[in-house]
């Protein structure tokens, strides 16, 4: 294999990393925008009333927690108001929750709950648990809100350790990695050798000592 074939491989070889990198570079910022969640306003207008969301009591709630939410209804002037009609639905969000699963059935919504007093002016709670992680939709409505809703966004995490299994993306990255460095050593191994006889390395070291 002569130089200028061998700078060509190295060249193709260069190529190919730079196109890689360059590949993974925009694979990655695209994923990171389809994770992107616009967080619902946690103090939201229905009909008559502003509805408060005033986040689950759990800290970091995880799948299968009993999870208390708790809300709180004013009217425009700020007063809080009690004995209203209200139910709350969980609904599980599909267009960028934790894991994605496309392809699998749809997780059942959890609801509709009536939502009880929560024992201060204006506070209503209920308490519900979800079989899987993702970001779910608290979705309240009820005749005290006429034809009005409100969404408020709670993120349910897994528990510890209940995902250890193999990540394909584990294997995937590494083995192209090792393919490219598969192929950048047989280019570099690559090409018929030929022995120098040790008289023609000598004449060359010493032509270069006389230069």
């Amino acid at each position: 294999m002569g130089i200028r074939e061998k700078q060509n491989n190295y060249r193709f070889v260069m190529i190919a990393l730079l196109a890689m990198a360059a590949f993974l570079g925009s694979w990655t910022v695209a994923r990171a925008d389809s994770e992107t969640i616009a967080d619902p306003p946690r103090v939201q207008q229905a009909g008559n009333y502003t509805l408060e969301y005033l986040s689950a009591v759990n800290t970091d709630p995880k799948v299968g927690d009993a999870i208390n939410f708790r809300f709180r209804v004013s009217d425009k002037a700020g007063k809080p108001i009690d004995n209203l009609n209200l139910t709350v639905t969980a609904i599980r969000n599909y267009s960028g929750q934790v894991k994605k699963e496309h392809n699998g059935p749809r997780t059942p919504n959890v609801g509709p709950v009536d939502l009880q007093p929560a024992g201060k002016p204006g506070e209503y709670q209920t308490t519900m648990s979800f079989a899987d992680n993702g970001h779910w939709y608290m979705k309240i409505e009820g005749p005290s809100l006429g034809n009005a809703s409100v969404q408020f966004r709670q993120p349910v995490a897994t528990q510890a350790n209940t995902e250890a299994g193999i990540n394909w993306d584990w294997l995937i990255w590494p083995g192209i990695m090792l393919l490219v460095l598969g192929v950048v050593a047989i280019v570099r191994t690559g090409g018929e050798k030929f022995p120098v006889p040790t008289s023609e390395l000598t004449t060359h070291l010493e032509g270069s000592k006389r230069a």
